[in-house]
Order: structure tokens, then C-alpha cells, then sequence
């Protein structure tokens, strides 16, 4: 009996699969979502909060000040990330409704509104995979108004 020939060519690298022993995917949004209502009826007042919750499939690490756009009237307004919790899977932002702002049909969030801002948002055992901002819009909604001419009493 003779034994096998072993000898074989190379193979090139592949940049798909990779064996490495970890199987780490990014956090990924899936949901956006208007979470505060406006003190009084449907209208957010001068110095009110607008709050937005951002919800991940997996836990993620949060570090600097990343943001979340809102359109208000024509304007962009940015509302600052403030927490995480449920187990680091929900980030917390608010906004303060200013003077000049105004809509009436309603404050929207664009698609992929999200920004780092000098932050990031990796995943939280593996923090060399970021997450995946990518969401869909919230489009405007008449119980989120905004008229900043008007101080609640």
C-alpha cells in the first residue's frame, strides 16, 4: 500500500468566510419611534421635550454624542442621545423645542436620521463591529405638533 499524495496548490483568500472563531454580528435599529407627547392636545410647546427611542436587535456600547435628526417644519433639529438601557438594546434621545420652531402636520424623522457625531455605537461584547444605523422613516404625525411661540403656563 503507498501513501497518499498530500501536495496540493494554494488557494487564494477569500474576502467572504472567515474562520476565526467568532460569529459577531452589528447591532442593527429596528425601530425608531417618537416616544413623548406634547403636554397639552397635540401640540409640543416652547421648552417641551421631544423624546425618540431608538431600538437595536442586540446589546451595543454607546460612547460621545450621537444624535438623531428631526425635521421640524423645515428645519433640522437634532435631539442629543441621553441614555441606554433594557439591557443596552434602547438609546434615549431629546430635544427641547425652541422659539422658531414650528409644524403643523407634524414633527418627522427621515430615513437613516441617525448620525455619530463623533460617537460611536459598536456592538458591546465585540467592539471592533459597529452597528448598522440604517431605519426607515417616521413620517409626520398630527399628535406631534410644534408651535415654539407658545410657553406652557
Amino acid at each position: 500500500m503507498t501513501d497518499a499524495v498530500l501536495t496540493h496548490a494554494a488557494m487564494a483568500a477569500e474576502p467572504g468566510p472567515k474562520v476565526n472563531g467568532n460569529d459577531v454580528t452589528a447591532p442593527a435599529v429596528t425601530g425608531i419611534y417618537l416616544i413623548s407627547s406634547p403636554a397639552r392636545g397635540d401640540t409640543y410647546e416652547l421648552g417641551e421635550t421631544i423624546e425618540v427611542l431608538v431600538e437595536f436587535d442586540r446589546a451595543m456600547t454607546v460612547t460621545g454624542n450621537p444624535q438623531a435628526a428631526l425635521t421640524i417644519g423645515a428645519q433640522t433639529r437634532y435631539a442629543a442621545y441621553s441614555t441606554a438601557w433594557e439591557g443596552d438594546r434602547l438609546m434615549h434621545f431629546s430635544y427641547a423645542v425652541q422659539e422658531d420652531d414650528r409644524d403643523e402636520t407634524g414633527v418627522t424623522i427621515t430615513a437613516n436620521a441617525l448620525s455619530l457625531n463623533g460617537g460611536t455605537i459598536p456592538h458591546a461584547a465585540e467592539r471592533a463591529v459597529d452597528a448598522d444605523l440604517t431605519h426607515g422613516a417616521v413620517t409626520a404625525e398630527p399628535a406631534f405638533k410644534v408651535n415654539g411661540s407658545r410657553g406652557t403656563p
